[in-house]
């Protein structure tokens, strides 16, 4: 569960996240709001670093953009659930992709959310905190 920051909203604080991101600027401003809440974030640029990354940092959060060169981000996500060491990550998408059934998509591959790009940089990491435990 994550701990409450003083105004009351989970926090992230100490919480390893891997951010899956192939766009430097998207990867730099994701870790920069996930830091600020306090997250222990490592970064991938492609599937196969992540799959590596993933082992290394055990996160208990990953944020995988599905458009990924080579791999793309549904069969990262697909192939890292299917290993019993990492099914209790909790996965978030991020995409450029719109629409109803992109979202279907990745709670059917196994995230627990869908976010559309842009990201809202004042609610994002409050929102990944609230997938982690309920705020007090």
């Amino acid at each position: 569960m994550s701990k409450p920051s003083r105004s009351g909203e989970p926090s992230l604080a100490a919480i390893p996240v891997l951010v899956v991101e192939d766009d430097l600027a998207s990867l730099k401003l994701t870790s920069l709001l996930l830091t600020r809440a306090g997250a222990r974030v490592t970064t991938a640029t492609n599937a196969e670093t992540a799959a590596a990354a993933v082992d290394l940092a055990r996160p208990r959060v990953a944020v995988v953009d599905l458009v990924l060169p080579r791999m793309g981000g549904f069969t990262l996500i697909e192939t890292l659930r299917q290993r019993p060491e990492h099914r209790s990550i909790v996965f978030v998408a991020v995409s450029v992709l719109n629409g109803p059934q992109v979202a279907r998509m990745a709670l059917a591959a196994g995230c627990s959310l869908y976010l559309r790009k842009p990201l809202d940089n004042d609610t994002f990491a409050t929102t990944v905190a609230r997938l982690l435990g309920e705020p007090p």
